[in-house]
Order: structure tokens, then C-alpha cells, then sequence
């Protein structure tokens, strides 16, 4: 039996191959996204960040709203890992790679609602919480047993409608992660859990995303690339705060003088 270890912390994982009891952990091609981002997270490096957590968008398919009810599963990308999410039959959502432990053929194709997962292949089928209930002409196969080759699990949690996945299992929750967030963004009135999809939109950015973002992480560019956002904010009162996992930017809005209109 060969077992590889897992790059990303979980135990060595096999996989079975015909014609022998050897196996092994197939590793991905770089560690999973390191911060929470509604970002698609090409062209990362190994080792530069820590802690992934990432939410799933409707861009990949995924908000609570498409695992509502028992069997209804939901596809996604996370760091070129093809993912699964799916309502179990006792409610519990979970996740798992979107691949069959036999040949690693996909259990499933596109978004829907079943009461079990097959692989296309060879017809192995998986139970909503990832065992392996059945693998077709494998009942003689010599040191094969079904409870060793369920779907590999992910870990999922949500916020509101966000769903989120960490593909690793010694990152903190996400609550720990999000810190004060959902704190402060209920103090401001707003219901997260009553969020819907209203609209999409999709920016291309033709860069690499840690580019991109840290260019965001800024508001010294306010004046000339948004002019019409630096005359309404109180630009000498803007304030960036510092947290362990995130980072926050506010400036109070302007007061209008006397007779002066917004905008």
C-alpha cells in the first residue's frame, strides 16, 4: 500500500487502482487559497499565504440558496479544485472533492437534486454524506472495503447566504477569521441572513489577483482615479484599521455647507 502525505494536512488518502492494492493521495497542483476572497485564486504560490478560507459566489455556483433541501447539491472551484456542496437527508451541509474515489471521474456533472452520487465511469455511488454505498463488481476484490473510500470531505460553513470552503483542516473556523465582521455589518442595519441574489456582474482582470488587490488596499489613489468619491468623503479623516485576517477602510462622509447639495 502507498500512501503520499497530503500537502495540505489532511492524512494520506488512497485511491484504488485495478489490478492492485497500491494506492496514493492525489496531490494538487499548488495549496488552496489563504484569505477569504470572492476572488478566483490563479496564479497563487505556494506558501504565501495562510488560512484559506473562500467564499463560493454565484461565479462558481454556489450560495446557500442552491443546497436548500435534502439532496440538493451545488458545483465549485476553490484553488482548480473541482468541489462539491450538498444538503444531506439530515440537513447537514456538506462538502467534498468532486471526485470519484475509484478512477477520479466526477460524481456529478452540474447542479441538481439527487439522493445519491454516481460516478459516470464505473457506477460507483456515493450516500449525500459521502460514503460509498455501492461499487459494482468489486464484492470479491481482495482487501477492498467500502467505508474506506468515501468522497473526501472539505470543511464548509456559511455566513447569510455565503457559503464558504477551507481545504485545509488546521485553519481556524471562520468565525475567527471574519473577526468583527458580522458584528459591524448587523450594527449597520443590514440582514445578512435575508440577502438574496439580486444581479451578477464579472470583471476580468487581466492580472495577478494579489496585484490587483493590494493596489485596492489603499484609499491614497482617491483624489484622481475617484474624484467624485473624494468630494464627498471627509478624505483627511480616512482611516485604514489592521486585523489579524482582514483589513478595514472607512472615512466619514463630508458635511454639507450651508446651501450645499450632495453631490
Amino acid at each position: 500500500m502507498l500512501a503520499l502525505p497530503d500537502p495540505i494536512g489532511q492524512a494520506p488518502v488512497r485511491y484504488w487502482m485495478p489490478g492492485s492494492i497500491s494506492s496514493a493521495r492525489m496531490i494538487p497542483e499548488m495549496p488552496p487559497p489563504m484569505i477569504p476572497a470572492m476572488i478566483d485564486m490563479v496564479g497563487s504560490a505556494p506558501g504565501v499565504l495562510q488560512y484559506p478560507w473562500q467564499v463560493i459566489p454565484d461565479k462558481y455556483i454556489g450560495r446557500v440558496e442552491d443546497a436548500q433541501t435534502a439532496g440538493q447539491y451545488f458545483l465549485a472551484t476553490a484553488a482548480g479544485e473541482n468541489l462539491i456542496v450538498v444538503r444531506g437527508n439530515d440537513g447537514e451541509l456538506r462538502g467534498f472533492y468532486n471526485v470519484c474515489r475509484h478512477r477520479a471521474g466526477q460524481v456529478a456533472l452540474s447542479k441538481g437534486n439527487r439522493k445519491s452520487l454516481q460516478c459516470r465511469y464505473h457506477g460507483w455511488t456515493y450516500g449525500l454524506d459521502g460514503c460509498l454505498r455501492a461499487a459494482p463488481e468489486m464484492e470479491a476484490t481482495e482487501g477492498f472495503a467500502k467505508e474506506d473510500f468515501g468522497l473526501i470531505p472539505i470543511r464548509v460553513e456559511q455566513w447569510g447566504p455565503f457559503v464558504f470552503v477551507n481545504l485545509s483542516d488546521s485553519a481556524p473556523p471562520l468565525a475567527d477569521v471574519m473577526g468583527a465582521i458580522p458584528s459591524e455589518v448587523a450594527r449597520a442595519g443590514y440582514d445578512v441572513e435575508s440577502m438574496r441574489l439580486v444581479e451578477r456582474r464579472d470583471y476580468v482582470i487581466e492580472c495577478n489577483w494579489k496585484v490587483y488587490v493590494d493596489n485596492y488596499l489603499e484609499g491614497y489613489h482617491l483624489p484622481i482615479a475617484h474624484p467624485q468619491l473624494y468630494k464627498e468623503l471627509d478624505y483627511d479623516s480616512y482611516r485604514v484599521e489592521e486585523f489579524r485576517y482582514y483589513s478595514k477602510q472607512h472615512a466619514p462622509i463630508r458635511e454639507l455647507k450651508p446651501g450645499q447639495e450632495i453631490g
